[in-house]
Protein backbone atom coordinates (compact mmCIF):
# COMPACT_ATOMS: atom_id res chain seq x y z
CA UNK A 1 0.00 0.00 0.00
CA UNK A 2 1.54 3.24 -1.06
CA UNK A 3 1.94 5.63 1.82
CA UNK A 4 2.51 9.31 1.31
CA UNK A 5 2.15 11.62 4.27
CA UNK A 6 3.82 14.04 6.63
CA UNK A 7 4.47 12.92 10.20
CA UNK A 8 6.92 15.65 11.08
CA UNK A 9 6.21 17.88 14.04
CA UNK A 10 4.94 21.19 12.60
CA UNK A 11 7.21 23.07 15.02
CA UNK A 12 10.29 21.75 13.23
CA UNK A 13 11.75 23.98 10.52
CA UNK A 14 15.08 22.36 9.65
CA UNK A 15 15.66 21.95 5.92
CA UNK A 16 17.57 18.97 4.61
CA UNK A 17 20.44 20.11 2.30
CA UNK A 18 19.02 17.97 -0.52
CA UNK A 19 15.75 19.90 -0.45
CA UNK A 20 17.67 23.17 -0.28
CA UNK A 21 19.22 22.25 -3.63
CA UNK A 22 16.02 21.25 -5.42
CA UNK A 23 14.16 24.27 -4.03
CA UNK A 24 16.54 26.73 -5.68
CA UNK A 25 14.57 28.95 -8.11
CA UNK A 26 16.70 27.77 -11.03
CA UNK A 27 15.91 24.12 -10.36
CA UNK A 28 12.60 24.10 -8.50
CA UNK A 29 10.26 24.21 -11.50
CA UNK A 30 12.18 21.60 -13.49
CA UNK A 31 12.58 19.24 -10.53
CA UNK A 32 8.92 19.46 -9.48
CA UNK A 33 7.75 18.96 -13.05
CA UNK A 34 9.92 15.85 -13.28
CA UNK A 35 8.58 14.64 -9.91
CA UNK A 36 4.97 15.05 -11.07
CA UNK A 37 5.70 13.06 -14.24
CA UNK A 38 7.47 10.30 -12.30
CA UNK A 39 4.71 10.29 -9.67
CA UNK A 40 1.97 9.76 -12.25
CA UNK A 41 4.01 7.24 -14.22
CA UNK A 42 5.08 5.16 -11.21
CA UNK A 43 1.61 5.37 -9.65
CA UNK A 44 0.12 4.10 -12.89
CA UNK A 45 2.69 1.31 -13.17
CA UNK A 46 2.11 -0.02 -9.66
CA UNK A 47 -1.49 -0.89 -10.52
CA UNK A 48 -1.02 -1.75 -14.18
CA UNK A 49 1.95 -4.04 -13.56
CA UNK A 50 0.08 -5.84 -10.78
CA UNK A 51 -2.74 -6.64 -13.18
CA UNK A 52 -0.23 -7.47 -15.90
CA UNK A 53 1.41 -10.05 -13.64
CA UNK A 54 -1.94 -11.65 -12.82
CA UNK A 55 -2.61 -12.13 -16.53
CA UNK A 56 0.92 -13.31 -17.34
CA UNK A 57 1.37 -17.01 -18.01
CA UNK A 58 4.30 -18.90 -16.52
CA UNK A 59 5.33 -22.51 -15.96
CA UNK A 60 6.89 -21.99 -12.55
CA UNK A 61 7.16 -25.30 -10.74
CA UNK A 62 4.70 -27.00 -13.11
CA UNK A 63 5.03 -28.19 -16.69
CA UNK A 64 1.71 -26.66 -17.71
CA UNK A 65 1.51 -22.90 -18.21
CA UNK A 66 -0.73 -21.04 -15.78
CA UNK A 67 -1.42 -17.47 -14.72
CA UNK A 68 0.80 -15.74 -12.18
CA UNK A 69 -1.89 -15.20 -9.54
CA UNK A 70 0.02 -14.76 -6.30
CA UNK A 71 -1.39 -11.79 -4.33
CA UNK A 72 0.66 -12.50 -1.19
CA UNK A 73 3.91 -12.55 -3.13
CA UNK A 74 2.91 -9.29 -4.81
CA UNK A 75 2.18 -7.84 -1.36
CA UNK A 76 5.64 -8.93 -0.26
CA UNK A 77 7.22 -7.15 -3.24
CA UNK A 78 5.19 -4.03 -2.48
CA UNK A 79 6.74 -3.93 0.98
CA UNK A 80 10.19 -4.48 -0.53
CA UNK A 81 9.60 -1.35 -2.60
CA UNK A 82 8.48 0.53 0.50
CA UNK A 83 11.49 -0.61 2.54
CA UNK A 84 13.80 0.76 -0.15
CA UNK A 85 12.66 4.21 1.03
CA UNK A 86 14.53 3.48 4.26
CA UNK A 87 17.78 3.05 2.36
CA UNK A 88 17.09 6.23 0.40
CA UNK A 89 16.73 8.09 3.71
CA UNK A 90 20.01 6.66 5.00
CA UNK A 91 21.84 7.50 1.76
CA UNK A 92 20.51 11.06 1.70
CA UNK A 93 21.59 11.52 5.31
CA UNK A 94 25.09 10.20 4.61
CA UNK A 95 25.69 12.51 1.65
CA UNK A 96 25.01 15.66 3.66
CA UNK A 97 28.05 17.97 3.37
CA UNK A 98 30.22 17.85 6.49
CA UNK A 99 29.47 21.45 7.48
CA UNK A 100 25.73 20.87 7.25
CA UNK A 101 25.93 17.44 8.88
CA UNK A 102 27.12 18.77 12.26
CA UNK A 103 24.29 21.27 12.42
CA UNK A 104 21.77 18.75 11.09
CA UNK A 105 22.72 16.08 13.65
CA UNK A 106 22.80 18.61 16.48
CA UNK A 107 19.25 19.74 15.71
CA UNK A 108 17.93 16.24 15.08
CA UNK A 109 19.30 14.55 18.18
CA UNK A 110 16.61 11.89 18.56
CA UNK A 111 17.00 8.79 16.43
CA UNK A 112 14.00 7.94 14.21
CA UNK A 113 14.68 4.27 15.00
CA UNK A 114 14.10 4.59 18.75
CA UNK A 115 11.91 2.09 20.60
CA UNK A 116 8.79 4.25 20.88
CA UNK A 117 8.77 4.76 17.12
CA UNK A 118 9.20 1.07 16.35
CA UNK A 119 6.39 0.21 18.76
CA UNK A 120 4.05 2.92 17.46
CA UNK A 121 4.35 1.60 13.91
CA UNK A 122 3.22 -1.96 14.72
CA UNK A 123 -0.51 -1.22 14.50
CA UNK A 124 -0.37 0.84 11.29
CA UNK A 125 1.96 -1.72 9.71
CA UNK A 126 -0.49 -4.53 10.49
CA UNK A 127 -3.33 -2.58 8.85
CA UNK A 128 -1.04 -1.88 5.91
CA UNK A 129 -0.22 -5.56 5.53
CA UNK A 130 -3.82 -6.78 5.70
CA UNK A 131 -5.09 -3.95 3.52
CA UNK A 132 -2.36 -4.45 0.94
CA UNK A 133 -3.09 -8.16 0.68
CA UNK A 134 -6.85 -7.65 0.38
CA UNK A 135 -6.33 -5.05 -2.35
CA UNK A 136 -4.09 -7.38 -4.32
CA UNK A 137 -6.67 -10.15 -4.05
CA UNK A 138 -9.42 -7.76 -5.15
CA UNK A 139 -7.41 -6.68 -8.18
CA UNK A 140 -7.49 -10.27 -9.45
CA UNK A 141 -11.24 -9.99 -10.00
CA UNK A 142 -11.72 -6.51 -11.51
CA UNK A 143 -9.97 -4.34 -14.06
CA UNK A 144 -7.31 -1.81 -13.12
CA UNK A 145 -9.57 1.19 -13.71
CA UNK A 146 -12.44 -0.20 -11.64
CA UNK A 147 -9.96 -1.12 -8.91
CA UNK A 148 -8.49 2.39 -8.76
CA UNK A 149 -11.89 4.09 -8.68
CA UNK A 150 -13.27 1.71 -6.04
CA UNK A 151 -10.39 2.79 -3.83
CA UNK A 152 -12.25 6.07 -3.55
CA UNK A 153 -14.41 4.31 -0.94
CA UNK A 154 -11.65 5.09 1.56
CA UNK A 155 -13.08 8.59 1.90
CA UNK A 156 -16.33 7.12 3.26
CA UNK A 157 -14.56 5.05 5.92
CA UNK A 158 -12.27 7.93 6.82
CA UNK A 159 -15.29 10.18 7.33
CA UNK A 160 -17.02 7.57 9.51
CA UNK A 161 -13.92 7.10 11.64
CA UNK A 162 -13.56 10.87 11.86
CA UNK A 163 -17.01 11.10 13.39
CA UNK A 164 -17.02 8.03 15.63
CA UNK A 165 -13.36 7.83 16.65
CA UNK A 166 -12.07 11.39 16.48
CA UNK A 167 -15.44 12.73 17.60
CA UNK A 168 -15.20 15.43 14.94
CA UNK A 169 -18.15 16.87 13.06
CA UNK A 170 -18.35 16.84 9.28
CA UNK A 171 -19.32 19.99 7.43
CA UNK A 172 -22.30 20.07 5.09
CA UNK A 173 -20.01 20.21 2.07
CA UNK A 174 -18.23 17.07 3.22
CA UNK A 175 -21.49 15.20 3.80
CA UNK A 176 -22.64 16.13 0.30
CA UNK A 177 -19.25 15.03 -1.08
CA UNK A 178 -19.57 11.63 0.60
CA UNK A 179 -23.05 11.26 -0.89
CA UNK A 180 -21.57 11.90 -4.35
CA UNK A 181 -18.79 9.39 -3.73
CA UNK A 182 -21.32 6.71 -2.75
CA UNK A 183 -23.27 7.30 -5.97
CA UNK A 184 -20.02 7.25 -7.97
CA UNK A 185 -18.95 3.94 -6.45
CA UNK A 186 -22.37 2.45 -7.19
CA UNK A 187 -22.03 3.52 -10.83
CA UNK A 188 -18.47 2.17 -11.09
CA UNK A 189 -19.55 -1.06 -9.42
CA UNK A 190 -22.39 -1.33 -11.91
CA UNK A 191 -19.96 -0.95 -14.79
CA UNK A 192 -17.96 -3.87 -13.38
CA UNK A 193 -21.03 -6.09 -13.82
CA UNK A 194 -21.39 -5.05 -17.46
CA UNK A 195 -19.62 -8.14 -18.74
CA UNK A 196 -16.15 -7.14 -19.81
CA UNK A 197 -15.14 -5.31 -16.66
CA UNK A 198 -14.47 -8.44 -14.66
CA UNK A 199 -11.89 -10.58 -16.37
CA UNK A 200 -10.34 -13.58 -14.73
CA UNK A 201 -9.19 -16.69 -16.49
CA UNK A 202 -10.96 -15.48 -19.63
CA UNK A 203 -14.40 -15.55 -18.02
CA UNK A 204 -16.80 -12.93 -16.82
CA UNK A 205 -18.64 -13.76 -13.61
CA UNK A 206 -20.91 -11.75 -11.38
CA UNK A 207 -19.52 -13.49 -8.33
CA UNK A 208 -15.99 -12.47 -9.27
CA UNK A 209 -17.00 -8.82 -9.24
CA UNK A 210 -18.70 -9.17 -5.85
CA UNK A 211 -15.58 -10.78 -4.38
CA UNK A 212 -13.25 -8.21 -5.92
CA UNK A 213 -15.23 -5.17 -4.79
CA UNK A 214 -15.74 -6.66 -1.31
CA UNK A 215 -12.01 -7.20 -0.85
CA UNK A 216 -11.15 -3.72 -2.15
CA UNK A 217 -13.64 -1.94 0.11
CA UNK A 218 -12.50 -4.00 3.11
CA UNK A 219 -8.94 -2.94 2.34
CA UNK A 220 -10.04 0.69 2.23
CA UNK A 221 -11.52 0.39 5.71
CA UNK A 222 -8.16 -0.89 6.95
CA UNK A 223 -6.39 1.95 5.17
CA UNK A 224 -8.68 4.48 6.82
CA UNK A 225 -8.04 2.81 10.19
CA UNK A 226 -4.32 2.99 9.47
CA UNK A 227 -4.72 6.73 8.91
CA UNK A 228 -6.36 7.21 12.30
CA UNK A 229 -3.72 5.14 14.09
CA UNK A 230 -0.84 6.97 12.43
CA UNK A 231 -2.29 10.35 13.31
CA UNK A 232 -2.83 9.29 16.91
CA UNK A 233 0.49 7.59 17.60
CA UNK A 234 2.95 9.27 15.23
CA UNK A 235 1.85 12.89 15.31
CA UNK A 236 4.36 14.08 17.93
CA UNK A 237 7.25 11.67 17.34
CA UNK A 238 9.05 13.69 14.66
CA UNK A 239 9.56 10.76 12.30
CA UNK A 240 10.86 11.45 8.78
CA UNK A 241 8.24 10.35 6.21
CA UNK A 242 10.72 8.13 4.37
CA UNK A 243 11.50 6.35 7.64
CA UNK A 244 7.80 5.76 8.28
CA UNK A 245 7.30 4.23 4.84
CA UNK A 246 10.53 2.24 5.10
CA UNK A 247 9.77 0.83 8.54
CA UNK A 248 6.23 -0.09 7.54
CA UNK A 249 7.77 -1.84 4.55
CA UNK A 250 10.14 -3.69 6.90
CA UNK A 251 7.26 -4.76 9.15
CA UNK A 252 5.28 -5.74 6.07
CA UNK A 253 8.08 -8.03 4.91
CA UNK A 254 8.21 -9.66 8.36
CA UNK A 255 4.45 -10.29 8.15
CA UNK A 256 4.43 -11.36 4.50
CA UNK A 257 6.99 -14.15 4.91
CA UNK A 258 4.92 -16.18 7.42
CA UNK A 259 1.83 -15.17 5.43
CA UNK A 260 3.26 -16.85 2.33
CA UNK A 261 4.11 -19.96 4.36
CA UNK A 262 0.60 -20.20 5.82
CA UNK A 263 -1.12 -19.71 2.46
CA UNK A 264 1.13 -22.40 1.03
CA UNK A 265 -0.44 -24.92 3.42
CA UNK A 266 -4.12 -23.94 3.58
CA UNK A 267 -6.76 -25.49 1.28
CA UNK A 268 -8.44 -23.85 -1.70
CA UNK A 269 -9.81 -21.15 -2.10
CA UNK A 270 -7.23 -19.55 0.20
CA UNK A 271 -4.33 -21.59 -1.15
CA UNK A 272 -1.56 -19.54 -2.75
CA UNK A 273 1.43 -21.42 -4.17
CA UNK A 274 4.17 -18.94 -3.35
CA UNK A 275 6.87 -21.51 -4.09
CA UNK A 276 5.57 -21.39 -7.65
CA UNK A 277 5.80 -17.58 -7.53
CA UNK A 278 9.44 -17.67 -6.46
CA UNK A 279 10.39 -20.32 -9.04
CA UNK A 280 8.60 -18.29 -11.72
CA UNK A 281 11.19 -15.56 -11.22
CA UNK A 282 13.54 -17.73 -13.27
CA UNK A 283 11.53 -16.61 -16.29
CA UNK A 284 12.96 -13.30 -17.43
CA UNK A 285 9.66 -11.62 -18.34
CA UNK A 286 8.26 -12.27 -14.85
CA UNK A 287 11.43 -11.14 -13.08
CA UNK A 288 11.61 -7.90 -15.06
CA UNK A 289 7.99 -6.97 -14.29
CA UNK A 290 8.44 -7.76 -10.57
CA UNK A 291 11.59 -5.62 -10.32
CA UNK A 292 9.99 -2.69 -12.15
CA UNK A 293 6.96 -3.02 -9.88
CA UNK A 294 9.05 -2.81 -6.69
CA UNK A 295 10.99 0.22 -7.91
CA UNK A 296 7.74 1.87 -9.05
CA UNK A 297 6.45 1.61 -5.48
CA UNK A 298 9.64 3.28 -4.24
CA UNK A 299 9.53 6.09 -6.80
CA UNK A 300 5.82 6.66 -6.20
CA UNK A 301 6.39 7.22 -2.49
CA UNK A 302 9.48 9.41 -2.86
CA UNK A 303 8.11 11.69 -5.58
CA UNK A 304 4.75 11.83 -3.82
CA UNK A 305 6.44 13.09 -0.68
CA UNK A 306 8.44 15.71 -2.56
CA UNK A 307 5.24 16.92 -4.23
CA UNK A 308 3.37 16.92 -0.94
CA UNK A 309 6.18 18.86 0.74
CA UNK A 310 6.79 21.36 -2.05
CA UNK A 311 3.34 22.08 -3.49
CA UNK A 312 -0.04 22.85 -2.01
CA UNK A 313 -2.46 20.14 -0.92
CA UNK A 314 -4.81 21.29 -3.69
CA UNK A 315 -2.28 20.40 -6.39
CA UNK A 316 -1.65 17.02 -4.78
CA UNK A 317 -5.38 16.25 -4.65
CA UNK A 318 -5.82 17.16 -8.31
CA UNK A 319 -3.16 14.60 -9.27
CA UNK A 320 -5.20 11.68 -7.89
CA UNK A 321 -7.90 11.82 -10.61
CA UNK A 322 -5.10 12.20 -13.18
CA UNK A 323 -3.76 8.87 -11.96
CA UNK A 324 -7.16 7.25 -12.51
CA UNK A 325 -7.21 8.54 -16.09
CA UNK A 326 -3.67 7.34 -16.81
CA UNK A 327 -4.42 3.85 -15.45
CA UNK A 328 -7.56 3.56 -17.57
CA UNK A 329 -5.82 4.93 -20.68
CA UNK A 330 -2.88 2.54 -20.34
CA UNK A 331 -5.21 -0.43 -19.79
CA UNK A 332 -7.16 0.37 -22.96
CA UNK A 333 -3.92 0.91 -24.88
CA UNK A 334 -2.56 -2.47 -23.78
CA UNK A 335 -5.76 -4.22 -24.86
CA UNK A 336 -5.92 -2.80 -28.38
CA UNK A 337 -2.23 -2.46 -29.22
CA UNK A 338 -0.32 -5.16 -27.34
CA UNK A 339 -2.42 -8.14 -26.34
CA UNK A 340 -6.12 -8.61 -25.66
CA UNK A 341 -5.47 -10.72 -22.57
CA UNK A 342 -4.01 -7.60 -20.95
CA UNK A 343 -5.83 -4.37 -20.29
CA UNK A 344 -9.53 -3.74 -20.87
CA UNK A 345 -11.71 -3.06 -23.92
CA UNK A 346 -14.00 -0.15 -24.64
CA UNK A 347 -17.71 -0.84 -24.44
CA UNK A 348 -20.98 0.61 -23.27
CA UNK A 349 -19.83 0.00 -19.70
CA UNK A 350 -17.09 2.56 -20.39
CA UNK A 351 -19.76 5.28 -20.32
CA UNK A 352 -20.69 4.17 -16.80
CA UNK A 353 -17.05 4.30 -15.76
CA UNK A 354 -16.69 7.82 -17.15
CA UNK A 355 -19.82 8.94 -15.29
CA UNK A 356 -18.57 7.29 -12.11
CA UNK A 357 -15.17 8.91 -12.54
CA UNK A 358 -16.68 12.39 -12.94
CA UNK A 359 -18.90 11.97 -9.87
CA UNK A 360 -16.02 10.55 -7.85
CA UNK A 361 -13.65 13.35 -8.85
CA UNK A 362 -16.28 16.00 -8.09
CA UNK A 363 -16.90 14.41 -4.68
CA UNK A 364 -13.19 14.21 -3.84
CA UNK A 365 -12.65 17.83 -4.89
CA UNK A 366 -15.53 19.03 -2.71
CA UNK A 367 -14.41 16.95 0.27
CA UNK A 368 -10.83 18.24 0.11
CA UNK A 369 -11.79 21.85 -0.54
CA UNK A 370 -10.55 22.10 -4.12
CA UNK A 371 -14.13 23.00 -5.03
CA UNK A 372 -16.15 25.07 -2.55
CA UNK A 373 -19.94 25.10 -2.70
CA UNK A 374 -21.39 28.30 -1.27
CA UNK A 375 -25.01 27.13 -1.29
CA UNK A 376 -24.30 25.12 1.87
CA UNK A 377 -23.40 28.28 3.74
CA UNK A 378 -20.28 30.32 4.33
CA UNK A 379 -18.78 28.06 6.97
CA UNK A 380 -15.20 27.10 6.31
CA UNK A 381 -14.52 23.62 5.04
CA UNK A 382 -12.41 21.82 7.56
CA UNK A 383 -9.81 19.93 5.57
CA UNK A 384 -9.40 16.28 6.47
CA UNK A 385 -5.78 15.57 7.33
CA UNK A 386 -5.40 11.99 6.27
CA UNK A 387 -2.97 9.75 4.41
CA UNK A 388 -5.50 8.66 1.85
CA UNK A 389 -5.87 12.08 0.26
CA UNK A 390 -2.28 12.99 1.10
CA UNK A 391 -3.11 16.35 2.57
CA UNK A 392 -0.34 18.61 3.75
CA UNK A 393 -0.07 21.81 5.71
CA UNK A 394 0.32 25.00 3.74
CA UNK A 395 3.59 25.45 5.66
CA UNK A 396 6.14 24.01 3.26
CA UNK A 397 9.20 24.62 5.42
CA UNK A 398 9.37 21.17 6.98
CA UNK A 399 11.97 18.69 5.84
CA UNK A 400 11.41 15.49 3.93
CA UNK A 401 14.30 13.69 5.62
CA UNK A 402 14.33 15.44 8.96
Amino acid sequence: MEVIDDYINPKSTTIHPFLKVIQKPTLRKSVLTLCVIIFLLSGTLTITLSKLLYNTTTKGRYEKEHQFEHPMFLTFMMFVGMMLCLFIHIIMTLIIPEDDKKNYIQINKRSPFRGEVLFALIGPALCDFLGGYLMNVGLMYVTSSVFQMMRGSVIIFTALLTVFVRKSQLKNNQIFAIFLVIIALAVVGGSAFAGNSSVIKGESKVWDVVIGISFITSAMFLQALQTIMEEKYLQDLQIPPLVVVGLEGFYGILLSIPGMIVLQMVPIPFYDDNIDAIISLREKHVLIVVIIYAFSVTLFNITGMIITRSLTAMVRNILDPCRMISIWFLSVLMYYIFNKKYGEPLGWQTALQVLGFLLLTFGLFIYTGVIKLNFFGTENIEQNENIVLDEKSEDNDHDLFE
